[in-house]
């Protein structure tokens, strides 16, 4: 009986999982094509790729006329040959980030079916993963970095796993460091696993170190990881003279809130992947055996996962509770919790089934379950992932009215629709508003740069956003010296609005004064 029932529900969970993927893809689908920002910094990607294929630099002095993401490159190389194929727009950096993210669900699903060696419970962590969009903003598909990041790290750690060898390791190293020129933020992941790889070396060997020529670990995975990282920012610092002082000096400049951490555990962990949280901690800590009960492998593996466990926790938790940080920090974390989950309940299963027969016999029930519950927690109604027609209208009506303008237009968001109509595109909002919380000596420059043109009357319009972001970031009353605002462009405040992430978009119209 209780085998028939963990069957019935393991069914029910497979067929919930398999919906929150189908309900992702086919919602993904609708959405990519979609020519306007799904997301608010999405035209600051856009004119990244677009600088790659124009052969500028990107890591160039601060100015109205560029501000770069205080992040690496390699998602923006990614778009860009991808949009060599498909064209300039939108469609190549989402393209990049769907695909991404459904090998993200794949790498969970090798991992879980690998480890457990219960590949229903890979199938059911992908569709957890798949249905945590929702609640990480619906940033899986949109034109940023996140989904490219998360693939690539969970890749690497699969290998480093999994991959058995020195190619193995070279091939876990490779991606580790694609995956921290993406994101630097992966750095704090790779920390804690390169000093997993000496630990275990160090025990594999005696822990004897006249024997360190032979740590296979050490050779093949934390050298050319860390080679591999150096090597590739010298050339970028080369290459682009400014490129140490984004990555590195921007973001620190940040304000905290300290309260965020909080509300990362309760609301981003434990509200969101309930059962997942409880399962990990019991898994790595609650409910371990200790002492003599551990093999020397089982404890290798449970330090493994708690080394990545942590060095996720540091690179999501860090960005998110500084000023400015979204969900979409809120991917990787969850991707590895859920990864953890379908590996944990089954080690968990084996552990307590050692107890009475009649805790052995319904365990497996009562672990089906538990997923079940985690994929029912995530069910949402399908509403508001998709710009109306409404939106899209609008959006062509400002791409009319902006095609229209002679001379130059400042839109320090949505800023890709002036370069749709043949101009300029000027530096995005939120790199400016970064780079002016850093700290960094410059930073009076880049306020220089903006109030000169204003003064000179550069633009024949400016559009601010709807956050007043140049009214508030420019001296006071500079912008209405010399330009008189019209009035806002719409007066719905739903109209053209992203929906995912922050609702900040087009706002008010300005116009030189006589």
């Amino acid at each position: 009986m209780p085998e028939r029932s963990e069957r019935i529900i393991l069914a029910l969970c497979l067929v919930a999982a398999a919906g929150h993927a189908a309900l992702y893809l086919g919602l993904s689908l609708e959405r990519i094509s979609y020519p306007f920002e799904l997301e608010w910094m999405e035209s600051g990607s856009l004119e990244h790729v677009m600088r790659v294929l124009r052969g500028q630099s990107l890591y160039v002095a601060a100015s109205v006329e560029f501000v770069p993401f205080p992040y690496p490159p390699v998602y923006y190389y990614v778009s860009a040959g991808l949009a060599g194929l498909l064209g300039p727009g939108f469609l190549a950096l989402r393209a990049v980030s769907l695909l991404a993210s459904l090998g993200s669900a794949a790498v969970i699903f090798r991992f879980v079916a690998r480890d457990s060696g219960r590949p229903v419970y890979g199938f059911i962590a992908a569709g957890i993963f798949l249905g945590t969009w929702r609640a990480s903003g619906l940033y899986f598909d949109v034109a940023r970095l996140d989904s490219l990041f998360t693939f690539l790290l969970l890749a690497a750690v699969f290998a480093l796993r999994f991959q058995r060898g020195r190619r193995g390791l070279a091939v876990a190293a490779i991606l580790a460091v694609l995956a921290v020129l993406t994101k630097q933020t992966g750095a704090a992941v790779f920390g804690l696993l390169a000093l997993w790889c000496i630990w275990t070396d160090w025990r594999a060997h005696g822990r004897d170190w006249a024997t360190l020529r032979d740590w296979d670990r050490l050779w093949y995975f934390v050298l050319p990881l860390a080679g591999g990282i150096g090597l590739a920012t010298a050339l970028l610092e080369t290459l682009d003279g400014d490129f140490v002082r984004y990555i590195v000096a921007v973001q620190p400049g940040h304000d905290v809130k300290w309260g965020m951490i909080g509300w990362f555990f309760w609301h981003d962990l434990l509200v969101i992947l309930p059962l997942p949280s409880l399962v990990v901690a019991a898994w790595l800590g609650l409910l371990a055996p200790s002492g003599e009960a551990r093999s020397r492998e089982e404890e290798s593996n449970r330090v493994f996962y708690l080394a990545a466990l942590v060095g996720v926790l540091i690179a999501c938790l860090v960005p998110r509770i500084k000023v400015g940080g979204a969900a979409n920090n809120l991917i990787l974390v969850h991707a590895w919790l859920v990864a953890m989950f379908g590996v944990g309940v089954v080690r968990l299963d084996a552990w307590l089934g050692q107890g009475s027969p009649r805790l052995r016999a319904r365990l497996p029930v009562i672990v089906a379950v538990c997923a079940l519950v985690q994929l029912l927690v995530l069910v949402r109604l399908p509403t508001g992932y998709v710009p109306s027609e409404a939106d899209l209208r609008a959006g062509r009506a400002l791409a009319a009215r902006v095609a229209e303008i002679e001379g130059e237009v400042l839109m320090p968001v949505q800023g890709h629709v002036a370069g749709d109509a043949g101009k300029r595109v000027y530096a995005h909002q939120m790199p400016v508003l970064d780079y002016s919380r850093s700290g960094l000596s410059d930073v009076d420059d880049l306020l220089a740069s903006y109030e000169t043109a204003i003064r000179e009357r550069r633009f024949a319009v400016v559009i601010d956003s709807n956050t007043a972001f140049l009214r508030r970031y420019l001296s006071d009353g500079l912008l209405e010296e010399h330009y008189r605002m019209q009035g806002w462009l719409f007066q719905d405040p739903r109209i053209l609005t992203p929906v995912s992430g922050a609702q900040i978009r087009v706002g008010t119209l300005w116009v030189p004064r006589d």
